[in-house]
């Protein structure tokens, strides 16, 4: 999905919020995600939540 939205991944980290607990994986992208991209993210059913911050 965001290899044809030309987005490119610069970097991910993945983790935990407490041992056995949900996982958290953030992504760091070169350019902003158009808000389509973010959208057709939050509707894929593995993904509980989909935020975007820049920083």
């Amino acid at each position: 999905l965001l290899e044809e939205a030309g987005v490119n991944i610069a970097g991910m980290q993945l983790g935990r919020d407490v041992p056995g607990g949900r996982a958290l994986f953030v992504l760091t992208v070169d350019e902003k995600p158009s808000p389509e991209v973010l959208e057709a993210l939050r509707a894929l059913p593995v993904l509980e939540r989909v935020d975007l911050a820049e920083v």
